[in-house]
C-alpha cells in the first residue's frame, strides 16, 4: 500500500514538474524571442544613462505589440496552467476528476481569467515599459510587421510545442535518476519513503 502511494506521489509530482515545464519553456521561448531585442535595450539604457519609465510611453504601442508578436496569447495559456492545476488538485484529493469537472473547470478558470485579462495586459504593457525605450517599441513593432516576424509569430506555437516536448522527453529520460536521489535524499533528510 505504502509503496503504491509512494508511486502515486512521484506520479503526481512528475504532473506537477510537468505544467511547470509547460509555463517554463512558454517563458523562455517568450525571452528568447526578445533576448537580442531585449539586450539591446539594456546596452543603450545603460549608455544612455535612461531606464525606461512607463511616462515616456505611449501604452496604445505597447498594446499593439503584444498582440502583434502573440504575447497576448499569455492568458490563455495561463488558463490551461490553471486548469491543470485545479484538475491535479482534485485527482489529489479525490483519488479521481469526476467526468464533468474538467469541462466545469475549463469554462470556470476561462470565464474569470477572460473577464481579467485586462488587468493582465495593463500588466504587460507596464513590463514592456521598463524593459524597452520608446524607440525600441517601435522597432519591435516594425519587426513584428515585417513578414519575419509574422513568420516568427506564425512558428513559435510550433516551435514551442516542439521544444516542450523535446523538454518533456530529456525530463522523462532522467525520470528514473531524479526518482532515486530524491528517494536517498528524502531518506537521508529522515524522512521515510516506502519503494
Amino acid at each position: 500500500m505504502r509503496a503504491a502511494r509512494s508511486g502515486r506521489a512521484v506520479r503526481i509530482a512528475a504532473r506537477r514538474v510537468s505544467a511547470r515545464a509547460r509555463a517554463l519553456m512558454l517563458a523562455l521561448t517568450f525571452v528568447f524571442a526578445l533576448a537580442p531585442a531585449a539586450a539591446r535595450a539594456q546596452g543603450e539604457a545603460a549608455a544612455n544613462g535612461a531606464g525606461g519609465g512607463a511616462a515616456a510611453h505611449d501604452p496604445a504601442k505597447i498594446r499593439a505589440l503584444i498582440a502583434q508578436s502573440g504575447a497576448g496569447a499569455l492568458g490563455d495559456q495561463l488558463v490551461g496552467i490553471v486548469e491543470q492545476q485545479i484538475l491535479d488538485g482534485l485527482r489529489d484529493a479525490q483519488g479521481r476528476v469526476p467526468d464533468a469537472a474538467p469541462a466545469v473547470v475549463r469554462e470556470v478558470v476561462g470565464e474569470v481569467l477572460g473577464e481579467r485579462q485586462p488587468e493582465l495586459v495593463a500588466r504587460m504593457v507596464d513590463v514592456y515599459a521598463r524593459a524597452f525605450s520608446p524607440a525600441e517599441i517601435d522597432e519591435l513593432l516594425a519587426f513584428y510587421g515585417s513578414p519575419v516576424g509574422g513568420k516568427l509569430v506564425a512558428q513559435l506555437p510550433t516551435l514551442m510545442n516542439a521544444s516542450l516536448a523535446e523538454g518533456q522527453a530529456w525530463v522523462g529520460a532522467r525520470r528514473a535518476e531524479i526518482n532515486d536521489r530524491l528517494v536517498a535524499a528524502l531518506r537521508d533528510a529522515g524522512v521515510e519513503v516506502a519503494r
